[in-house]
């Protein structure tokens, strides 16, 4: 199991109060689990919210995680050779896209690599893994996490 979390704030809708956010995605297996728990200091609403699916973690939770951890970078281990069809293979089980964007996917990979989420790269690399290709994670670092 890979899990990454954030924790946030935000206006709590109703009282005004301080809302406190726990954002987070999880792997299982080669499933992304997402989710978020809110609570607010002064009135004491809570609730929470979860989903899973391989593409289906909401836009905010997943900029949250890129804006706190930065995003990671996956990339084929070894520029050459590399058999293209395993590698093929192994993103159209994990993205289930077609063979032209397939392929965009295949030759961003042999290039400068993909990013997203850490939980995202890490099942992408399960998928390419299994197919016995051989790749690298690693966290990009950016000028907000310079500083």
């Amino acid at each position: 199991m890979i899990s990454q979390g954030v924790r946030a704030s935000a206006t709590c809708g109703a009282c005004g109060g301080a809302l406190a956010l726990d954002l987070g995605q999880t792997l299982l297996g080669t499933r992304v689990e997402w989710g978020t728990e809110a609570c607010c200091r002064t009135c004491g609403e809570a609730w929470a919210e979860c989903g899973r699916g391989a593409h289906s973690t909401p836009e905010d939770i997943r900029q949250a995680l890129l804006s706190e951890h930065g995003p990671t970078r996956l990339r084929l281990a070894a520029p050459a050779p590399v058999n293209r069809t395993a590698v093929l293979r192994a993103l159209r089980q994990a993205y289930s896209r077609t063979l032209t964007e397939t392929r965009a996917l295949a030759d961003a990979l042999a290039g400068t690599g993909m990013t997203g989420t850490l939980v995202e790269m890490e099942r992408t690399a399960a998928f390419l893994r299994h197919g016995g290709v051989a790749v690298t994670l690693t966290q990009v670092r950016t000028e907000a996490l310079d500083r």
